[in-house]
């Protein structure tokens, strides 16, 4: 699936002074749109099905403004054809197993932007708007069973300069393009060599259809694994190097329920996983082995275990 555009709803939270700011916000949105097609993102604006109505200004909406004879004909034109495409509007994901905030409100297409990693587009309204990236407040039951936050980065513009910014990442999306979880596993020797999968996996990847929730993320922690792998060429595995936090499970959870965490691997042996990653927004988890070059010549390996939801410990259950 190609880099989609979401729009950023709480960019027009608080609307312009007038209708000639509101028409300059709006040409400079119009641009920061172009630019991204430009580059490569998909020619469609992801909105809530209230896009429409939202204030620019006082007593002047995005429907008045896409009908207004003062706007030139090509700006109002272009959004209309990304808009056309809106078939249906932003999905509603609110039923996750975290909860998400930017600055004290759920932010809907924030979500969206990190659910699918899409990019997020904003009008500029105010100051907090003009940068690249925005962090967004995941809220999670950690494994001790307690509510803890993370901080996720979103992929943002709300100009042409942050589109540019966002140039090689957008090519890199977009040749990997994968639609599916079938479409991964048969993609698989091309795109993560360096990854090998136990049997159990191929249930669970091709299970995953186009749109799924947990898609884009389970695809972005492969190939932070591959990356990693293409680059380990000698001595013991370093998670530290890993742009995620992976982690290994307790001694007594691996006492407990050890059996679910033993795996038929590639090679017809049977192995106790402990090394995992987190995989949000849903309460997933990817087991894995790393395994050391065997040569100087040849690339570390990971074997991938597991990829499904919470696998019970001492703590959850």
């Amino acid at each position: 699936m190609s880099v989609e555009m979401v729009f950023n709803e709480l960019s027009l939270k608080i609307p312009f002074d007038s209708k000639q700011v509101a028409r300059r916000q709006m040409t400079k949105f119009i641009d920061t749109l172009r630019t991204s097609t430009s580059r490569g993102v998909k020619r469609k604006l992801c909105t809530t099905n209230n896009f429409d109505y939202f204030q620019l200004s006082v007593d002047y909406q995005i429907v008045q403004w896409r009908n207004d004879s003062e706007v030139e004909r090509e700006e109002r034109s272009f959004l209309r054809s990304l808009q056309d495409k809106n078939d249906p509007p932003l999905p509603d994901i609110a039923d996750l197993s975290v909860e998400t905030n930017y600055l004290g409100t759920r932010p809907i297409g924030l979500e969206y932007a990190v659910v699918f990693e899409a990019l997020a587009i904003s009008i500029q309204s105010e100051e907090q708007w003009d940068c690249h990236r925005l962090q967004l407040t995941v809220t999670r039951l950690d494994e001790g069973g307690e509510l803890v936050d993370d901080l996720i980065d979103v992929y943002h513009a709300s100009s042409r300069n942050h589109v540019l910014d966002h140039t090689t990442w957008i090519t890199e999306r977009n040749r990997t393009n994968i639609t599916s979880g079938s479409d991964l596993w048969n993609r698989r020797n091309e795109l993560i060599p360096n990854l090998k999968f136990c049997d159990l996996t191929f249930e669970q990847l091709t299970a995953l259809q186009e749109g799924n929730t947990m898609l884009r993320p389970i695809i972005r922690r492969l190939f932070e694994f591959e990356d990693y792998c293409k680059n380990w060429q000698s001595g013991a595995f370093s998670p530290e190097a890993l742009p995620c936090l992976v982690t290994t499970d307790s001694q007594r959870t691996l006492q407990e329920y050890g059996l679910e965490r033993t795996f038929l691997c590639p090679d017809g042996q049977q192995r106790l996983f402990s090394w995992h990653v987190r995989l949000t927004p849903l309460a997933w988890r990817m087991y894995f082995i790393p395994e050391e070059p065997k040569s100087p010549k040849q690339s570390g390996k990971m074997i991938i275990g597991y990829v499904g939801s919470h696998l019970r410990t001492s703590h959850f259950s």
